[in-house]
């Protein structure tokens, strides 16, 4: 994520949201709410957001519940980092860039392994069990561990994915002219 907020530094405003007592590794350069709203300030955050990055999880689904400001276009743009955990058609909205690696691997060549962890956390779920973790966890730092599906969707992919939605002209970076009546197929 700090590598995608680098890449974009001067074009997007980035804001990272998440409860307090979640992983979420503070990034630089945006503007950290971490911690800083309850349920419903996020919604209200999310109403005058254009877009969101994020993996499967309640932001994804705000994205596409929540109504988009009258000068918006009719979906909030969204690129989901989902990995093989879930089946694309289980979790994806139609208007949202989906970054799935289905079938690239044979833990979830049959829809998405289910499979939530790739270590254990000691909590006493379930999902703790050997036998309920990844089978391809990797390392990407000491500290953590991520499954390989994940790991297999690059930055680039990523970056991709974003700027579609500006080359397609839905959204405009930071400092963009306003397009004219004629660029917008108003004319």
């Amino acid at each position: 994520y700090q590598a995608l907020v680098d890449h974009f530094a001067g074009r997007i405003r980035f804001v990272q949201c998440g409860a307090e007592d979640h992983w979420h590794p503070r990034l630089n350069g945006v503007i950290d709410l971490v911690g800083k709203t309850d349920l419903r300030q996020f919604v209200r955050l999310m109403h005058h957001a254009v877009g969101v990055v994020c993996p499967v999880t309640l932001a994804m689904h705000l994205a596409a519940a929540v109504p988009v400001r009258p000068d918006r276009p009719r979906n909030r743009a969204c690129v989901v980092i989902a990995g093989g955990r879930e089946p694309s058609q289980w979790e994806k909205y139609g208007h949202h860039r989906f970054l799935e690696t289905n079938g690239a691997m044979r833990c979830c060549d049959d829809g998405g392994c289910w499979r939530s962890r790739c270590q254990p956390v000691f909590d006493g779920d379930d999902d703790d069990r050997p036998d309920a973790l990844c089978p391809f966890p990797v390392r990407v730092s000491p500290d953590v561990v991520v499954p390989r599906c994940m790991d297999l969707i690059s930055l680039d992919d990523v970056v991709r994915a974003v700027d579609l939605y500006y080359r397609g002209g839905a959204l405009r970076y930071l400092g963009d002219p306003e397009p004219s009546a004629v660029s917008r197929g108003r004319a």
